[in-house]
């Protein structure tokens, strides 16, 4: 699959009206897996405060995070100097394509930077602003997930394609899931927000996992706020 803007292309007219649409959700799609009308509306009507009413977007107020991001001393280098984060295009990533980041997570992120690159590592900062954002955290933006799982099943059962499965450590179905929400779904998401449950717990019998964080994934420059820096090891 060359690209998924260019699967969604090759799907035909289904995906294009769906897209043209704007705030419309598919109600066969939705009444298939039990939504109802309910869920159409309170979908469209995520999208449509998201679009055109500042004041009843979903996390609006001007909420900026943290974002940590593990990388190697040569990629660093090109982010501060072009003072940008080249998005990640791989199919399996957990939150879509995108630049990823540990909200608030320094020593997440310097954890999985020596993991992965050892002495080259290198954790770099910014300020990422969270006001047009997919956030999964409270569950009120999950009908779109399902929604979009639907429509992206139906079309691969159209075109006689096996859907991607996840694994514990690849997430192909979610990535293309995910990506169907923002680029055909409800263009506009720049970021999307997500917990994850990670590590051994950390007493017996405990549901409170040692690597449990926040992760962030930036689709675009826009949501940068301020410079990016290095952080120095804590």
């Amino acid at each position: 699959m060359a690209s998924k803007r260019g699967f969604w292309r090759s799907l035909g007219g289904n995906a294009g009206a769906r897209r043209r649409g704007g705030s419309h959700l598919d109600p066969d799609a939705a009444a298939a897996i039990g939504l109802g009308d309910a869920a159409i509306v309170r979908g469209a009507q995520i999208g449509d405060q998201h679009d055109d009413h500042e004041e009843n977007r979903p996390n609006i107020g001007k909420r900026v995070v943290r974002g940590y991001h593990g990388t190697r001393l040569g990629v660093a280098a090109t982010i501060l100097e072009m003072q940008a984060n080249e998005p990640s295009r791989k199919p399996d990533n957990w939150l879509g394509s995108g630049a990823y980041y540990w909200e608030a997570g320094l020593r997440r992120a310097w954890i999985w930077a020596e993991h992965r690159y050892g002495k080259d590592a290198v954790v770099v900062s910014v300020n990422i602003n969270l006001d047009q954002c997919l956030d999964l955290v409270d569950g009120a933006q999950h009908p779109l997930l399902q929604i979009a799982h639907e429509l992206v099943r139906r079309d691969f059962e159209r075109q006689n394609l096996k859907l991607p499965a996840n694994t514990k450590t690849q997430h192909p179905l979610d990535c293309l899931v995910i990506d169907y929400v923002c680029d055909v779904l409800k263009p506009g998401f720049t970021t999307i927000r997500a917990p994850f449950e990670d590590g051994d717990p950390v007493y017996q019998g405990s549901r409170i996992t040692s690597m449990a964080h926040v992760q962030i994934c930036v689709k675009g420059p826009a949501s940068y706020e301020g410079p990016f820096r290095i952080e120095e090891h804590g």
